[in-house]
């Protein structure tokens, strides 16, 4: 039955188009007629709880709603290359069911589901055993939230990508309250203007070996990325050895209260950017993978990088309380022309090499009132 306050339009239920969801017959010339029956009235796909075999992109260009009955109700994936489900229509929403990737070595570039009309929302939806991209987002002022994106844990292709991908530069994207898990290289990435990203939990990503980087990745190739928040974000241990945490890219961007344990590399890093805001995150026993290192910036808990002007590290508790410490310093400023930042009230206790390295050359800091410091 679909729950109340869900029917957005008129009704295309599936099975009425020949789906079988038994998970031996091709439902996708049902699916596909359910489709374009839905766009052409603003309507909804409604897909009872089964196993529907999925063997060629499901596609609208119209708003329309797919929604679930449950989680139960499954999409899997056939040997096709290409988004699985893609919604391009303004206000589009996908709702309520498990999208399942079957462990298929698709081009990298293609999602599970994709959404990139304007004002589209992602919430509540399960995807399995995604080997490349799980959720796409490329429209402004869309969402994603309260899903769950698993990847395959392990990494036999170079392709194996991403939990939650949103780094089409749009304005005003929001990561909320997802939980991320086994992809290959980032658990969620972003860039663009006032997003947030916020509330969710991310681990064991990066299982690609060769790939650094982070589990949470703010981009800024375009050279757009501006005025986001990063806040309560949970992020645990990753895979790669090479990789870390946050990695942070833009300007004019918050991270607030996240917590980051138990990373093999570095807990936060900021590639470039400028007017950064660190206040009240927790960034605990990272540089799990390379323990004794004697390079400070290696296994960080918050690097920032040469050049960088305009921030603040205000209130963080960065701590190793590990029997055996792998965390080498609290904060790392890269040498260069760092200049007009503010590092106070910070907890910095428990670190291998250094509580603070400050290797900025400009004049207008201030480094006061650190504990441990």
């Amino acid at each position: 039955m679909m729950t109340p306050g869900l029917v957005l339009g008129q009704v295309y239920n599936v099975r009425a188009y020949g789906a079988f969801g038994n998970g031996l017959t091709d439902d996708t010339a049902a699916f596909t007629a359910a489709f374009a029956a839905a766009g052409a009235n603003v309507g909804v796909v409604y897909v009872p709880d089964g196993h529907y075999v999925i063997s060629g992109p499901l596609a609208s260009n119209a708003p329309l709603s797919l929604i679930g009955e449950s989680a139960n109700a499954i999409l899997i994936r056939t040997n096709f290359t290409g988004v699985l489900v893609n919604l391009a229509g303004p206000g589009s929403y996908v709702h309520g069911l498990t999208i399942n990737g079957n462990g298929l070595n698709i081009a990298s570039i293609f999602a599970e589901v994709e959404i990139s009309g304007t004002n589209s929302v992602i919430d509540t939806v399960q995807v399995v055993a995604t080997l490349h991209i799980g959720i796409a987002v490329a429209g402004d002022h869309c969402e994603v939230r309260g899903c769950n994106v698993t990847g395959l844990g392990t990494a036999p292709v170079l392709q194996q990508g991403y939990g939650i991908w949103a780094c089409a530069d749009n304005t005003g994207i929001v990561v909320a309250d997802n939980t991320v898990s086994g992809t290959g290289i980032d658990g969620i990435g972003i860039s663009g203007i006032g997003f947030r990203v916020t509330g969710n939990n991310v681990s064991n990503c990066h299982c690609f070996t060769g790939e650094g980087g982070g589990q949470i990745v703010v981009y800024n190739d375009g050279g757009v990325t501006r005025d986001g928040l990063v806040e309560s974000n949970v992020v645990g241990r990753g895979n790669a050895p090479v990789a870390g945490g946050l990695e942070l890219n833009g300007s004019d961007i918050s991270v607030i209260a996240n917590v980051v344990s138990n990373q093999q590399y570095f807990g936060m890093v900021v590639d470039s950017g400028n007017g950064w805001n660190f206040s009240g995150n927790t960034v605990r026993n990272s540089g799990q993978a390379v323990p004794g290192s004697q390079y400070a910036w290696q296994c960080a808990a918050l690097a920032l990088p040469a050049g960088s002007t305009g921030f603040s590290v205000t209130g963080n508790r960065f701590v190793d309380d590990q029997t055996t410490p792998t965390q080498t310093c609290g904060v790392y400023i890269w040498p260069g022309a760092s200049d007009q930042y503010l590092i106070t009230g910070n907890m910095v206790i428990g670190n291998t090499l250094m509580a603070i390295a400050d290797y900025g050359t400009g004049y207008n800091k201030l480094i006061t009132n650190n504990l441990g410091a």
